[in-house]
């Protein structure tokens, strides 16, 4: 047996830790991690633990080598870097805000399949019943063959993921903001004040540049402490949409004060409520503190330099501040320099807000410890709050009459509006790197039916009348009212589930290990249409002639009887091989012309319920199909019956 090994290890601040490193040389990095953990005063877990040996080059200890492997021995000193947290705030389905740590020391390349079950764990959600967006993007496991993580999303440290009901997508337009920057403008915070200012501007253009019509005012309130005289201890500019009156105001202040550690944090908060007016109801507010001491009072600190141990000397309680946050349902955000100082007053502020708040609300925290990022930290900020506010909405269905009958096209009004251009075929490189479509651009001018006169599961379908082209049309609109089911975001999922679907029957229609002749396969087209004034959006495709014939849906129903039923169901199942097990396009529907099926309407399963509309049901889809699915001739010709779940 090996003998035992005491190993030191040294942070920066000089302190050092005395562990064992149990099986001397044969010790591997994760078990010391682990050792350290335990011993350690501040307790790092092993993800947030950065190990480096000065006598091997400074190199960076790998967690699956052993000790023996960098020439380390008994008695040896480590340096450790003790990682910031990776957090990620969630607004579950009840609109709860939760926190959940990555824990992982590469967090940037933590893949997605491995987050879901954390944030089943952490939410209580089932996640085969609702989707997981950043920034309205759905957050997919695989997509077509590529296993997907965090930075292919682009998720940072404090971003704001939002759950939801499947297919629903956060349409934001014309949000109105009020953000106000809350900061300790004592002695050592000169650098950050300047950075506030400097980073005005690229928050109000990429927010502009991600909502249309975004309208934002600024306001500034600044706070010092008690050893500065009461007249001049805080100041403010109210909420204000002019720039170069928020930069005037913030070139006067110059950091002052702060004789102890902890500043009046509770006459900042009191001044915002106090002294600045908020918007109304339908204004998504958000508070961006920025301080490097917590408030007064040993409860929300461990540090000895306290002039107010028993806490605010003006006697103003967190339980106050934390209920008109509340009150006013304002997304707080606390950029931090070091988390060791505030974390504990983070903490107790959280503990009460969300008992306060019904647990819907919580202080997300962003690092300030870098001036230069403040912008991206900001922009993230207030990101994150819109999008967390617009989750909320919920929908039901509108209520409709079916009527078959084709009206005089005479005595319907026209409606004005822009449509979709054809999408291009796409590679499957193309897909993998994320597929964007151009929004609605081309004039056209239709008319539609009062009344439907077919439906599906999601949708019903109205004769039309495409005036610009001369053509008789369908116009198809969601079921279901709400404005996440009724926005542009949610149609172009349509044209999206229509590109994607085109790119997979022209890999099949090009397979040579297909049985010889066999049907081409034709994804009917279909244009978005958003018309001017009344805000209308419809999908829009030529009317086709013939008849319709199911092959299979997206409940796992499997038309065995349907002519070129064997082909359909092979179709299915060559896209789920094809994207390396990531999707299955169903729902298959179509009308044959000659040696041609021409397709409408297909569905995607994904590994991310929702991603692809209403109708993607996610893992549980697929499995639904392949219960019903038999392997035919077409299957067992291009190999595809040795490719089962």
């Amino acid at each position: 047996m090996a003998s035992q090994w005491k190993i030191f290890v040294k942070v920066i601040t000089g302190k050092t830790t005395q562990v064992n490193a149990v099986n001397g040389a044969d010790t591997t990095v994760q078990s010391l991690k682990e050792e350290i953990e335990k011993h350690h005063d501040m307790h790092p877990p092993p993800h947030r633990q950065r190990l480096i040996f000065s006598g091997n080059n400074n190199v960076k200890l790998k967690d699956n080598q052993k000790l023996l492997s960098y020439n380390i021995n008994d008695g040896s000193t480590l340096q450790m870097i003790i990682l910031d947290k990776f957090l990620l705030y969630v607004i579950g389905l009840d609109l709860v805000m939760y926190e959940l740590e990555v824990p992982s020391s590469t967090p940037e390349v933590f893949q997605v399949a491995d987050l879901l079950p954390l944030l089943k764990e952490k939410t209580g959600q089932n996640m085969s019943q609702c989707q997981v967006l950043h920034q309205n993007e759905p957050l997919e496991k695989v997509r077509h063959g590529k296993e997907m993580s965090l930075k292919d999303y682009d998720i940072k440290s404090s971003a704001t993921l939002t759950m939801t009901q499947l297919g629903i997508t956060l349409e934001i337009v014309n949000p109105q903001v009020d953000l106000c920057f809350l900061v300790d403008c004592t002695g050592s915070m000169e650098s950050h004040i300047v950075a506030v200012k400097n980073c005005i501007k690229k928050v109000r253009d990429d927010l502009e540049k991600q909502f249309q019509g975004c309208d934002i005012r600024f306001a500034f309130v600044r706070y010092t402490d008690y050893d500065v005289s009461e007249s001049s201890r805080t100041s403010h500019i109210d909420f204000t949409k002019d720039q170069q009156v928020f930069y005037n105001f913030v070139d006067a202040i110059h950091a002052q004060g702060g004789g102890d550690g902890p500043e009046d944090v509770m006459g900042g908060l009191q001044a915002v409520f106090s002294r600045l007016t908020w918007g109304e109801k339908e204004v998504c507010k958000v508070i961006v503190h920025v301080a490097d001491w917590p408030c007064h009072g040993t409860q929300y600190h461990t540090e000895s330099s306290e002039n107010h141990p028993g806490g605010d000397p003006a006697g103003i309680s967190h339980e106050q501040m934390m209920q008109k946050v509340a009150d006013q349902d304002i997304q707080y955000w606390f950029g931090y320099i070091d988390p060791n100082l505030t974390d504990q007053m983070i903490r107790i502020f959280n503990e009460s807000l969300q008992q306060l708040s019904k647990r819907q609300l919580l202080i997300r925290q962003i690092s300030a410890q870098d001036p230069k990022e403040m912008g991206d930290a900001v922009n993230r900020s207030v990101m994150g709050s819109i999008y967390g506010a617009a989750a909320a909405r919920r929908a039901t269905m509108k209520p409709y009459n079916l009527n078959k009958t084709i009206p005089e096209w005479g005595a319907i009004p026209e409606m004005q509006g822009k449509k979709t251009s054809s999408p291009p075929l796409r590679s499957m490189e193309d897909l993998q790197k994320g597929l964007k479509l151009d929004p609605p651009s081309i004039n056209i001018s239709v008319k539609c039916a009062p009344d439907p006169f077919n439906e599906g599961s999601e949708s019903i379908v109205y004769h039309g009348y495409d005036v610009t082209n001369k053509q008789k049309i369908v116009l198809k609109k969601y079921k279901r009212e709400g404005d996440e089911f009724n926005n542009l975001g949610c149609y172009m999922k349509e044209l999206m589930v229509r590109t994607i679907t085109n790119t997979y029957v022209q890999g099949f229609n090009d397979d040579k290990t297909k049985p010889s002749p066999s049907t081409l396969l034709v994804v009917h087209p279909v244009e978005i249409v958003q018309c001017q004034g009344s805000q209308q959006i419809y999908m829009l495709e030529t009317f086709l002639k013939g008849n319709v014939e199911k092959y299979n849906n997206n409940a796992g129903i499997v038309c065995t009887k349907a002519p070129e039923s064997d082909m359909m169901q092979a179709f299915s199942h060559y896209s789920w091989a094809k994207s390396g097990r990531s999707l299955l396009i169903c729902d298959l529907q179509g009308v044959q012309s000659y040696s041609t099926v021409i397709l409408t309407d297909p569905a995607i399963h994904s590994m991310m319920p929702g991603s692809y509309g209403f109708t993607d049901h996610g893992e549980e889809g697929i499995k639904l199909f392949f219960k019903s699915h038999r392997c035919g001739n077409f299957c067992t010709h291009m190999g595809l019956n040795s490719q089962l779940p």
